[in-house]
């Protein structure tokens, strides 16, 4: 394993050196990359996955529901938590490093000739799609970087059904200041004549959706509108809930993964599957939708890790509509526990608000940065924000995010790690 992690973070560096440092939104990059390319995005069929949160988790649920079926399926995803790897698995396998270098080669040479590079992303997307084209998949489930309208994701042209997951505040500097507007360049993926399922929101957002829908003439379902869905309990070993159709009822359905918000994503999934299925797609029996979703794992999201007699808690929520669900699910889980809270934020997230969130769980607050990341703030400035909201616990910064663990893990048997999915690869690592 060791090995292949470094083969993956060459791989990873490789493409960090040949891509552009910004983020310029557009397709005509990525569209002028992937034309010297042959125009691989057009040889496989995709279900595109977007939203601001819950986009992996719904991903994860669609590719294990339709491998239950017999499908080949990939999944292109993103940030990774382990390795680069991570970001395109067929079956239960990431994709070989050396079928991505070779891509890579094939890429470095005609990036040469291109004065106005692509970014990171759209480079690893480019040769994701190159490898897709030649991988012999039924379906690829594609998640969306940023936004929809100009994310390189969207240029795939045969989109079976576009699924849309909770949509809150996050990437305004080029979304958009208000939720309506980051809404609606998410919402501009929508596809004419296509089908699609947003899981449902704000009354405004929710009504923007079906506005657009009708518009395109694309068959548009708001999960929250058409089914019910109730949980049935809740704990570390996973969530059972039930979800009501017209068609009948799905009852004690059971995921792996922990949180109410995670019944939302796996009803979204299964709105996506029978929109699979009624295109004629697909044939999915109830046995593998259950199958499927006990099967889904899907790791930083509530993942429970045992050490040392102590309990932590990983989890990636880094903005405030993430960070809320979080501690809605640690109330539930965990009533009553004032866990130690091991605590980093990149810069430009709204990490005030989420400290303002997560205080209310009321356990001792240790801040730290990600190592080797200038976009990581500063402990000091975080503990400055948690005491400025009024954090009852104690606050500490901690220069060193093994200390800090170790600091945490002595405070207290049950410890929360979560503000950065870049803290829980870090984590993960050390434990």
């Amino acid at each position: 394993m060791g090995k292949k992690i470094e083969t993956f973070e060459k791989i990873e560096r490789l493409i960090s050196d040949v891509s552009s440092n910004s983020i310029k939104p557009g397709l005509g990059r990525v569209a002028k990359l992937l034309k010297e390319l042959g125009n691989p995005e057009r040889r496989f069929q995709a279900i595109h996955v977007l939203g601001t949160n819950g986009k992996g988790s719904t991903a994860c649920f669609i590719k294990s529901i339709l491998e239950e079926t017999g499908a080949r399926v990939a999944l292109y995803s993103s940030p990774h938590i382990h390795h680069f790897g991570e970001r395109l698995v067929i079956g239960d396998e990431p994709v070989d490093s050396a079928i991505w270098l070779d891509k890579l080669d094939e890429v470095e040479k005609i990036l040469k000739k291109i004065n106005d590079r692509p970014s990171f992303f759209e480079v690893s997307t480019a040769i994701a799609f190159s490898i897709l084209a030649e991988a012999d998949v039924d379906f690829a489930v594609i998640e969306a970087g940023l936004g929809g309208r100009l994310d390189a994701t969207n240029i795939v042209p045969n989109v079976l059904v576009s699924v849309f997951t909770d949509i809150a505040m996050d990437h305004q500097e080029f979304l958009g200041d208000d939720i309506l507007s980051i809404a609606k360049e998410k919402f501009s993926a929508l596809r004419p004549q296509g089908r699609s399922c947003y899981i449902g929101g704000e009354a405004s957002v929710e009504d923007l959706y079906i506005t657009i829908s009708q518009r395109l003439g694309n068959e548009g379902h708001l999960v929250v509108r058409e089914w019910e869905f109730r949980l049935k309990k809740m704990d570390l070993a996973g969530t059972v809930f039930d979800i009501y159709t017209p068609n009948g009822p799905f009852e004690d359905l059971k995921v792996s993964l922990k949180g109410i918000h995670q019944i939302r994503n796996a009803a979204n999934a299964l709105m996506a599957i029978k929109l699979l299925e009624k295109e004629g797609t697909i044939t999915v029996s109830e046995k593998d939708i259950r199958k499927g979703f006990l099967k889904a794992k899907w790791p930083g999201r509530f993942d429970v890790v045992e050490k040392n007699g102590k309990t932590i808690i990983l989890d990636g929520a880094h903005n405030p509509h993430g960070m809320a669900a979080l501690v809605s699910s640690m109330k539930n889980i965990l009533p009553n526990v004032k866990p130690s809270i091991l605590f980093a934020a990149m810069k430009d997230k709204d990490y005030a608000e989420s400290l303002k969130i997560l205080k209310e769980i009321k356990g001792d607050l240790f801040a730290v940065s990600v190592p080797g990341m200038d976009r990581s703030e500063r402990p000091e400035n975080l503990v400055s924000t948690a005491s400025r909201i009024g954090w009852e616990g104690r606050c500490e910064p901690v220069d060193d995010l093994q200390s800090a663990l170790i600091k945490a893990m002595k405070r207290n048997d049950i410890i929360l790690c979560c503000g950065s999915l870049y803290l829980i690869d870090r984590l993960y690592k050390l434990l």
